[in-house]
């Protein structure tokens, strides 16, 4: 495998797409469930461009302007290549090259640096989707599947083991994955029913289990402070 999937951290991060068409539009489109701030220009854009612009104004930022051979990119993070001429994406990919410059050329499969997967989120699950930019049209068939199984989860209950986990490895317990696992076939969770249990079964540290009950109350009644 090529390219292999990861996670960028997108905070304070800037990318550059060039191109205002469909091809544009559908990385922007991804783009925006990441925290990237994000420059396009080209000399047009299509409609559904400057919508996504008007709904993120601060964070799609659009520029009209002449794209040539020997436009210079510096500055940013990230590089989309998305014009609709070959050769000037060719052009730009070859500066890209010399500039060193993570980049993504969408037109065809090349020497593209990172492939962009399109990806779906729920309650703290990400799964990303590619087929290396061979066929979109798989991958949205993949998406489509892949949508109705995260429908299946309960959400709620992964984030409760997800707080759990946390606790769980802040306090350097035994077979973390484990208990995780065995937690998640359990027909109902919550919490702190959870830390209460483990405040019972483990009788040696039960001054632990209430510090991690007294940490997650403090928690939990800072948020609601910060949503009054």
């Amino acid at each position: 495998m090529r390219y292999l999937p990861m996670s960028f951290d997108t905070q304070n991060k800037t990318v550059l797409v060039i191109g205002g068409g469909l091809m544009a539009y559908d990385r922007i489109k991804r783009l925006l469930d990441s925290e990237f701030k994000i420059y396009v220009i080209s000399e047009d854009f299509i409609e559904e461009i400057f919508k996504l612009s008007d709904e993120h104004s601060e964070r799609v930022l659009l520029k009209k302007g002449t794209i040539d051979k020997n436009f210079v990119f510096f500055g940013y993070d990230y590089l989309i290549i998305a014009t609709h001429s070959f050769d000037l994406n060719y052009a730009l990919e070859k500066r890209a090259e010399k500039s060193k410059i993570p980049y993504e050329r969408c037109d065809i499969i090349s020497n593209s640096t990172l492939l962009m997967n399109k990806t779906l989120s729920k309650e703290g699950l990400t799964v990303g989707i590619t087929t290396n930019g061979i066929n979109p049209t798989i991958t949205e068939i993949v998406y489509e599947d892949i949508l109705k199984l995260l429908d299946g989860y309960n959400g709620e209950k992964i984030l409760i083991l997800n707080k759990i986990r946390k606790e769980l490895v802040k306090r350097n317990a035994l077979n973390i994955d484990k208990t995780i696992r065995e937690l998640y076939n359990s027909e109902k969770i919550t919490l702190n029913n959870y830390l209460e249990d483990l405040k019972n079964d483990l009788k040696d540290r039960e001054k632990e289990a209430e510090e991690i009950i007294e940490d997650f109350n403090k928690t939990e009644e800072d948020k609601k402070e910060k949503e009054d």
